[in-house]
């Protein structure tokens, strides 16, 4: 068979192997799967601190499960300038179903709207859910003793949870709920 040029070769979708070059510039065969798992893992998986296959950014929109408990609190997002921070709870606390929305909003020096708005289990929201700050970033507790509780977020900042607990290095904030 004669050597064909590539604008000559026939198209298909169901290839098994693609023509590629190697670091020296030898023309090789590489098998699709080989192929898909390079690029995989040269896009890699986004985190919320790392794009991959998504941004970053598109990343810390998708609902999270928090828990909180004796080991967990939740951190909500990072003051910055003018920033606007929002998200609809939905979860758990002493095994009532709980969904609200929390809203805040600063310049630069000052929280001037902060707001949870109850939707279901608004005695367990208003008795329960603590908002704290602490060096610029938000964080939240619940103030219950079996404190076992799970939070699905859908917000516009990252939640995540960290392994920290309230003390006193934390402001507690205190929204108006309604």
């Amino acid at each position: 068979m004669a050597d064909k040029k590539e604008k000559d070769l026939t198209k298909v979708s169901d290839a098994a192997y693609i023509r590629a070059l190697d670091s020296n510039g030898n023309p090789v065969l590489i098998s699709k799967a080989d192929l898909a798992q390079v690029a995989a893992e040269l896009i890699g998986t986004a985190t919320s601190s790392k794009d991959g296959l998504m941004s970053k950014t598109d990343y810390a929109l998708i609902p999270k499960k928090v828990v909180v408990n004796r080991n967990y609190i939740a951190r909500l997002g990072q003051r910055n300038a003018w920033a606007r921070f929002y998200a609809l709870v939905v979860g758990q606390i002493s095994n009532s179903i709980v969904a609200f929305i929390w809203f805040a909003a600063h310049s630069e020096t000052s929280l001037f709207i902060h707001e949870i708005h109850s939707l279901v289990g608004k005695d367990q929201v208003s008795g329960e859910v603590k908002i704290y700050e602490k060096e610029g970033t938000y964080y939240l507790d619940v103030d219950t003793s079996d404190k076992n509780c799970m939070f699905t977020f859908l917000s516009n900042f990252n939640a995540e949870q960290v392994s920290q607990q309230v003390d006193d290095t934390f402001t507690p904030l205190n929204p108006t709920i309604s």
